[in-house]
This record gives C-alpha cells, sequence and structure tokens, in this order.
C-alpha cells in the first residue's frame, strides 16, 4: 500500500550502514544498544489466539525503533542531512549509487554540463585480490585504513566525467583526465567529506 507524504526506512538498513558488519535483526541490534529485545510473538497464529500479544508486540517494535533513534541519531544526523542535499526519499539515500549521480546531474544541469546517462563502453575484465595468510598466531601485524582512498584518489587526479579527454593530463589503465580543472565530481564529494567527517 502506497500513502502519500509518509516516508519510511528500514532502521536495520541504516545501522548496517552506518556500523559496516552485517546485522541479521532488529532484535539483535536493539538488545546491543538499548539493552531491550523484542517480544516474541507468532504474528499470524498468535492474531487467531491471542490478538492483544500481537498489539502489544507491535508497540514495543514502535518504542524500540523511537528508542534507537533518541540514542544514535541516525535519521537526523546522517539521512535528513542527505535527504536535504539530494531531495530524495529517506530508503534511496541508503543507496550510494542513486545518491551520487543525483548530486553528479544535479550540479551537471546548473552548469549546463549534460553527462552521459549510461555507457557504450564494454567492461573491462581484471584479476581480484589474492590474500595469502598462513594459520596462526602472528606478531607485527599492522592494519592500514584506508579511509576515503577513492574520493581522494579522485580528488587528487580530476577524475570526473567532464575531465575525460583522449591524451591531457593524467592518464589510469589507459584512461586520461584533464587535470587543469577540477571537475564536478570534487564539487560533489568534497560536501560530502565535509558532512562525513
Amino acid at each position: 500500500i502506497v500513502i502519500r507524504g509518509i516516508l519510511t526506512v528500514d532502521y536495520l538498513k541504516l545501522y548496517s550502514k552506518v556500523y559496516q558488519p552485517p546485522f541479521h535483526s532488529l532484535d539483535y541490534v536493539a538488545t546491543k544498544e538499548i539493552g531491550m529485545g523484542k517480544l516474541k510473538c507468532g504474528v499470524y497464529e498468535d492474531w487467531l489466539k491471542d490478538p492483544q500479544k500481537v498489539v502489544l508486540y507491535n508497540i514495543r517494535d514502535v518504542y524500540l525503533l523511537y528508542s534507537l533513534e533518541q540514542k544514535l541519531q541516525l535519521i537526523k544526523y546522517y539521512l535528513k542531512p542527505i535527504r536535504e542535499l539530494t531531495g530524495l526519499d529517506f530508503e534511496r539515500c541508503l543507496l550510494n549509487s542513486r545518491v551520487g549521480l543525483t548530486l553528479h546531474y544535479r550540479l551537471a544541469k546548473l552548469k549546463g554540463v549534460a553527462l552521459p546517462t549510461f555507457s557504450r563502453e564494454r567492461p573491462i575484465p581484471y584479476e581480484g585480490a589474492y590474500v595469502y595468510a598462513v594459520p596462526g598466531v602472528h606478531s607485527d601485524i599492522y592494519q592500514l585504513d584506508f579511509a576515503e582512498m577513492y574520493p581522494s584518489i579522485m580528488e587528487t587526479f580530476h577524475i570526473s566525467a567532464d575531465t575525460k579527454n583522449d591524451k591531457a593530463g593524467v592518464c589510469l589503465n589507459g584512461i586520461c583526465f584533464d587535470t587543469s580543472k577540477s571537475g564536478i565530481t570534487n564539487e560533489v564529494i568534497q560536501p560530502l567529506r565535509e558532512l562525513r567527517r
């Protein structure tokens, strides 16, 4: 059922977006974050036997979501700023590709630039990474955090649809970008990086 004027968001998807490991149930998240989980209920069976139990189950779910948002404020500080930047509904704000495309197309339109909506080029196959690990306990192990690595590379080398050209600037895997101008992608990335920080 579509009810006009009502925005919905799957809080479990939102939580998983911000806190990277996949979390398989709202019950787990609520118990971890606020010390209270969902009520046990077989919705279909209990509706026939004890409808009040199903009502209490739903009330508890609403309370859990309210309590999670009060504590974590993921809608307020994560989704709402993205929605204000893009104009997308909450569910689409969880899709990186949708957010990126929307921001690119909006900025391109303001600049009078027409960006392609699809590529005519065939994808170039490439080998994936290999991990060589020896089982056991090891010392002198380091973890390098490449936070914002891709945006940094794009910003440094001016990688953007409107800076792509045949020969000038910097070339990566046979694709060249003009480094004399910033490009729409940099203008899109910079405010998002600030929000992320």
